[in-house]
């Protein structure tokens, strides 16, 4: 998955590259981006309540580093901020909320790590 923006290139025909193929590039970075955040609450959740939380913390390191190769790092840097903050208020401010977070985005930001081109299809029919 290290160049995961050119395994995408394949589901595109070459006439609808242009902007068909930024917006689904777009979505599937907001997706590992909102992902990388998720994966971060769970990390620090676990380390608040005494458990290791390495799997989830190396999980949004992934998710960030993909979310960086479809968009850039600026752009992926404010969007994990952004969600962060969404997220850690539906918390409301309480670790022991976090079942809400798992319930919203556990599916999704594993199966988004496990298999993105599920995603990517998903992304694709949209357009």
């Amino acid at each position: 998955m290290k160049y995961l923006l050119f395994s995408i290139l394949p589901f595109f025909s070459f006439s609808a590259l242009s902007s068909d193929m930024e917006r689904v590039q777009a979505n599937l970075a907001s997706d590992f981006s909102n992902c990388s955040s998720y994966f971060l609450l769970m990390s620090q959740a676990l380390v608040a309540s005494g458990q290791d939380g390495s799997l989830y913390e190396q999980s949004s390191i992934n998710s960030f580093r993909f979310a960086s190769e479809l968009s850039n790092e600026k752009v992926s840097a404010a969007r994990v901020k952004l969600a962060y903050k969404e997220m850690y208020n539906e918390l409301d401010t309480n670790w022991s909320n976090s079942a809400i977070l798992i319930e919203k985005y556990s599916d999704l930001c594993v199966e988004l790590l496990e298999n993105p081109e599920k995603r990517l299809e998903y992304w694709s029919r949209k357009y």
